[in-house]
């Protein structure tokens, strides 16, 4: 279960050091609202939301999307989102797994969700080899240290918290 404080912080957590990316969230009664805003140029940005709705057996849940004011039904978001798998593979140069292999359950409330995940070991660090290799704001190293540190604290303490796990990865980071 993560509360909408959580998934605030992790948004600001995921785009801290990249000045043209702003994240947002939003839950409601049964769904959730992922926003996106990206810096074309000096005045120009290009928004879009991916929305999780859940699904009455509470499975694997219904994601559509909206680009600027244009919706996008899950119908057309499915493939879309299959194609951006498929480049991400193709750059990390790993398989990654499908959306609903990982997500076994989503139930969406007015102040938390709750999703059941199957996440393979490894994932994380295979998203990592994402980042562009030319990106001064990412050390490679110091992420292998933390990884390392956090996948230790987390295998002796499985049921750590969110807000823990953010206190103990960025407890050495820079202030601004």
């Amino acid at each position: 279960m993560v509360s909408r404080r959580e998934i605030e912080s992790t948004a600001r957590v995921v785009a801290n050091g990249v000045p043209r990316l702003r994240l947002g969230a939003n839950i409601g009664d049964t769904r959730a609202d992922i926003g996106v805003a990206f810096r074309i140029n000096a005045h120009s940005w290009l928004n879009a939301v991916l929305s999780l709705s859940e699904q009455g057996n509470g499975g694997f849940p219904t994601i559509s999307a909206r680009v600027g004011n244009v919706p996008l039904p899950a119908f057309v978001v499915k493939p879309l989102l299959l194609l951006a798998q498929h480049f991400a593979e193709l750059r990390a140069g790993v398989q990654f797994p499908r959306p609903q292999d990982m997500i076994l359950a989503f139930d969406a409330k007015s102040d938390h969700v709750t999703a059941r995940l199957a996440l393979p070991r490894g994932l994380l660090y295979n998203v990592l080899n994402l980042a562009p290799e030319n990106d001064d704001a990412i050390d490679g190293v110091l992420v292998d240290q933390i990884y390392a540190r956090m996948t230790k604290r987390l295998v002796a303490s499985p049921r750590m918290d969110l807000a823990t796990v953010y206190a103990e990865a960025f407890k050495d980071a820079p202030k601004r």
